[in-house]
């Protein structure tokens, strides 16, 4: 395993640690030596990450680090949640919910996730386990939506994206006072007030057209409802219908970019470390292993949009789309310096130095650091 410059990859906690607790040095050591593991192995499961942890020590001894690290180790995930927004340089962000779920056996691992737009990419901020399976409520959605409020306020909010389970009377409510702007799709099924006229959503798509926004009366709320179709997955032509509270004609576009973090859910799982294969059913095991993931998705993440840039450019393909997204470059960038790391320290020490270099200068100039001190006495 690598043995390098630890104090330069350190720097990276420093950023949650001026705010909140401080992380035990061999914590530390343990995260990043797990982070690198995970980027060598691919992979989450526990066995294979135990053959890359350290190779000066048996594979067993790995495994038993491993093991007590989640078993007894407690993590804060405020400060994960200001370390990971502190690779956002934007002082305004489009924020998106969903979830992501799988069955491990009879177990249902449900996981309930807020990220933030950037370059196409959802950035998880913050999440929540589900213990059930099924959607979130109308109370879960408040919470956490409520947890990203009490940390970095609502004026840095542009506006919340949904897919069409995230609805409800109370919900809509909520996000109407609290001044959040949304663009949440809803069922063709719902009804709605228009000009004095109370119809099935999919009634005013045929009467008026596709890319309308009309304003319309719902749930005692003053709304407006952008309109267009879609192809679902079977190439089948499927009515799209956004509820939103700002009068906008690009609600439609605004509402794609929610897929941003489908991304990021395909890149932990599947596309990049195999997250649905892990065989723990503890979910506070499981949210440790989900934000250790999720750091190093942000590492590949800014390595790849950092090559891209100033290195050497994704290839296009005919049809107009990169070769490779940007996480997937960064991973098989960071990959190929850690198989040759004896002849590559200069390499990795530079891909180092400007992620924490990056992530440092993005919190200083864009998160205000005095109000997040006053804001996270009070985070539940």
């Amino acid at each position: 395993m690598i043995k390098l410059s630890l104090t330069k990859v350190e720097n990276l906690f420093k950023l949650g640690e001026n705010i909140l607790f401080k992380i035990n040095l061999s914590r530390k050591k343990f995260i990043l030596s797990f982070i690198l593991a995970l980027l060598e192995s691919r992979s989450v499961e526990f066995p294979e990450i135990a053959h890359h942890l350290n190779d000066e020590v048996e594979v067993s001894s790995n495994m038993r680090r491993i093991q007590r690290f989640f078993a007894e180790y407690s993590l804060d995930y405020r400060q994960f949640a200001i370390l990971f927004m502190s690779f956002i340089p934007e002082k305004k962000y489009r924020l998106c919910i969903d979830r992501t779920n799988w069955k491990f056996g009879c177990k249902s691992i449900n996981i309930f996730a807020l990220t933030v737009y950037y370059k196409g990419i959802g950035i998880p901020i913050l999440f929540e386990m589900l213990e059930k399976s099924g959607n979130s409520n109308q109370e879960e959605r408040i919470f956490l939506l409520e947890r990203f409020v009490a940390i970095f306020g609502h004026k840095c909010i542009k506006s919340l994206l949904a897919d069409r389970e995230f609805i409800g009377e109370k919900w809509f409510h909520f996000l109407v006072e609290k001044g959040i702007k949304f663009h949440i799709r809803i069922p063709k099924s719902h009804y709605f007030s228009y000009t004095n006229e109370k119809q099935r959503a999919d009634f005013f798509l045929n009467k008026y057209g596709k890319k309308k926004l009309i304003r319309i009366f719902y749930q005692n709320l003053d709304l407006y409802l952008a309109m267009d179709f879609s192809k679902n997955k079977q190439g089948q032509t499927d009515p799209v219908f956004i509820l939103t509270n700002e009068k906008n004609r690009n609600a439609l576009r605004i509402y794609k970019q929610r897929w941003s973090i489908e991304v990021f859910f395909q890149s932990l799982k599947g596309r990049g470390f195999k997250f649905e294969k892990t065989h723990l059913k503890d979910t506070d095991r499981i949210a440790k292993l989900f934000v250790l993931a999720s750091l190093t998705f942000i590492i590949c993440l800014c390595t790849g949009i950092y090559y891209d840039a100033l290195e050497k450019k994704i290839p296009i393909k005919n049809h107009g789309y990169k070769a490779k997204s940007f996480f997937r470059y960064g991973a098989d960038i960071l990959r190929n310096v850690l198989k040759k790391i004896e002849k590559s320290q200069d390499e990795f020490n530079k891909i180092i130095a400007l992620i924490t270099g990056f992530a440092s200068s993005v919190f200083e100039i864009c998160l205000k650091r005095t109000i997040l001190e006053v804001q996270i006495k009070n985070v539940m």
